[in-house]
């Protein structure tokens, strides 16, 4: 979660919100957006060494907006145009957030930023993540471990705004890997698997 850009949820939760037609919509939107600043509320709770800037920075957009809208909509037309408008200027702030675009992966995880393998107290069994191909038994211990991250990500423009995570194995080697929120990508895992098997086949064939 904490490498998941927030306001890819934020702005899914409020488009509802900005689209409704009637009280009754703009109501129910209103529901879901309470559930979700509750969750987000919760973010107050991480160890200050696990909540990045980012979470932190999100922590106090939702003190500051989604605590006003998420109480029930008016009912007076022209309070509703307001409360509308209310919601599309915060979701115009949300869009232009410098935060947003941040590389720098302590603002993310502080956590994954200062972890060393070798470092006293650090976890010396911390696997490089994909090496289980499905094909063959497993050898744990000639898996390549992980022994740091590059302290910088690579915030991709796209919908879900994935990143690229860079992590520097044992093998003296780099593998990069996309970290997206919003998106089970096991199923890309699996799937990608498939196609490796079906090429060994043929290949034999």
């Amino acid at each position: 979660d904490l490498m998941t850009s927030p306001e890819v949820l934020a702005k899914q939760e409020l488009l509802p919100m900005i689209h409704a037609r009637t009280t009754h919509a703009m109501r129910e939107a209103a529901k879901k957006l309470r559930v979700f600043y509750d969750r987000y509320k919760n973010l107050k709770a991480y160890n200050k060494l696990l909540s990045g800037y980012v979470s932190r920075e999100y922590q106090d957009f939702c003190a500051k907006i989604f605590k006003k809208l998420a109480r029930p909509p008016p009912t007076d037309d022209r309070k509703l145009k307001a409360y509308q408008k209310t919601v599309k200027d915060a979701f115009n702030l949300l869009k232009n957030m410098k935060w947003m675009n941040t590389r720098r992966l302590d603002h993310y995880s502080p956590w994954l930023a200062r972890y060393e393998r070798f470092a006293t107290g650090g976890i010396e069994h911390l696997e490089v993540p994909g090496q289980y191909s499905g094909r063959e038994r497993p050898i744990p211990e000639r898996h390549v471990k992980i022994v740091n991250f590059h302290p910088t990500v690579l915030v991709l423009s796209s919908k879900q705004k994935p990143k690229r995570l860079t992590i520097h194995g044992d093998d003296e080697r780099d593998y990069d890997f996309l970290v997206k929120g919003c998106e089970d990508l096991r199923l890309d895992q699996r799937i990608e698997q498939l196609f490796g098997v079906m090429n060994d086949i043929v290949s034999k064939d």
